[in-house]
């Protein structure tokens, strides 16, 4: 468990699968997470849960609240590689945990188990170029655009760019 302000970065637990299940079912935000949103059960999140525990080059967090351990969404640190140091974010919040530092929170926390128990030096990730919130808060974090892949998703009939961004790490 790591914590950081009023949240903690936590293995999930079974309890879990009931608040993740209509996070895993917003279709908006799953499309903003460029998936392929379909319905989900509580037997599929538990499923979901149980192979990306299992991954090797991938670390799963439950974003919770430190006061009364409610989930305020995920985190995901994957296509980790120990050789070069180096993985990409993914993070998912609730709608009703944005807006008030969570994502921050949950970052930094996510940065400092990165480079203090993985020996990673750097964090990339994707994102929607049309997700202005997101780029301002990666931004705020210290991400650097590092490119754009024209036209590289499609969501809505339509063809999105995804903008490629990273953040070195303290070593």
């Amino acid at each position: 468990m790591i914590a950081r302000g009023s949240l903690v970065l936590r293995e999930w637990r079974e309890s879990d699968i009931a608040q993740l299940l209509p996070l895993r079912n917003d279709v908006p935000t799953q499309l903003q997470l460029m998936t392929r949103p379909r319905p989900n059960s509580a037997a599929s999140v538990r499923d979901w849960l149980i192979a990306k525990s299992k991954q090797s080059d991938l670390v799963l967090f439950v974003i919770a609240s430190q006061a009364d351990d409610s989930v305020l969404g995920y985190l995901q640190l994957n296509h980790i590689d120990a050789v070069n140091r180096h993985a990409s974010l993914g993070i998912c919040l609730a709608s009703s945990a944005q807006g008030k530092g969570h994502g921050r929170a949950a970052c930094e926390a996510a940065f400092a188990y990165a480079a203090e128990t993985l020996c990673l030096r750097k964090i990339t990730l994707e994102v929607l170029s049309e997700n202005t919130r997101a780029i301002a808060l990666y931004e705020k974090l210290d991400f650097r655009t590092i490119g754009t892949l024209a036209g590289h998703y499609l969501q809505d009939n339509r063809w999105h760019d995804v903008v490629l961004m990273e953040r070195m790490l303290a070593s």
